[in-house]
């Protein structure tokens, strides 16, 4: 089992060929998706000729034609009014993830005699929906909502120990933790790394065990952050000095500045 997220600075966003061709060649059979795949018609054949089974799940607009994939999960083939229409791609992974979970879990009889628990139990996943659902700014309706609640929850009693050091460095707190928490502490931080390097590490930070390497990441995307913050605080310096050096513009229903190095 491996994973990949792309580098947004040189591939921008979704599947491509050139990222899946040293996937293949170590032997990959599936390819699974998060919150993406919906119009990768192109590199989802080329995976199809190399052998692999592709189950995308996306929560993107549906294209005219769909992609070639084995199974396609995605709330907008849902009627309508159904609860689960809105779900963004964390939930959607949740989703899937919960219903192999229990499927795997039925053939193996009652949760207790699993050899590991924690890992048979979709709550335990929980944490990592919140997580996700809020830093993507998603929809909080019905199900979507009832996700986020449960996995707030979850999240101020989380074992992961890359959270935990990621909260101490930044000064936050797991017992008081609330959405804001998460929009306004954890998901710049884990944004950083993709917008600024590579968001793979950011994968490692949220599954790893070990302590000593928690910090070492946490500690990278401490740095990515403050780097993040005083860039953005130079833009914003710089909007403001074009507005004083064209005060008319205050005048303008809507005001839009631009910069090459912004």
């Amino acid at each position: 089992v491996t994973y990949y997220v792309p580098v947004r600075g040189k591939e921008s966003h979704g599947v491509h060929i050139e990222s899946l061709k040293p996937i293949i060649e170590n032997g990959a059979k599936l390819l699974l998706t998060c919150d993406t795949g919906i119009t990768a018609h192109e590199a989802i054949d080329y995976a199809n000729a190399h052998g692999l089974t592709v189950i995308i799940t996306d929560h993107h607009d549906l294209v005219e034609t769909l992609p070639n994939a084995k199974v396609i999960i995605n709330p907008k083939l849902l009627p309508e009014d159904h609860p689960l229409k809105n779900l963004a791609g964390v939930g959607v992974a949740y989703k899937l993830a919960e219903a192999l979970l229990e499927n795997w879990e039925s053939g193996i009889g009652n949760r207790e005699t699993s050899s590991n628990s924690q890992l048979t139990n979709p709550d335990s996943l929980l944490d990592l929906v919140a997580l996700g659902l809020i830093a993507d700014v998603a929809l909080l309706q019905t199900e979507t909502r009832a996700l986020a609640k449960r996995g707030i929850e979850q999240l101020r009693n989380t074992s992961r120990i890359g959270l935990r050091v990621m909260a101490e460095l930044a000064g936050a707190t797991f017992d008081s933790l609330t959405e804001e928490t998460i929009g306004f502490t954890f998901a710049p931080r884990l944004n950083a790394l993709g917008r600024l390097s590579d968001a793979n590490p950011a994968v490692e930070l949220l599954t790893t065990s070990d302590a000593a390497r928690a910090r070492v990441v946490a500690t990278q995307i401490e740095g990515l952050n403050a780097q993040r913050r005083m860039l953005t605080k130079q833009v914003t310096d710089a909007a403001e000095a074009q507005l004083k050096e064209n005060p008319d513009l205050l005048n303008q229903p809507v005001i839009v500045l631009s910069h090459p190095n912004w």
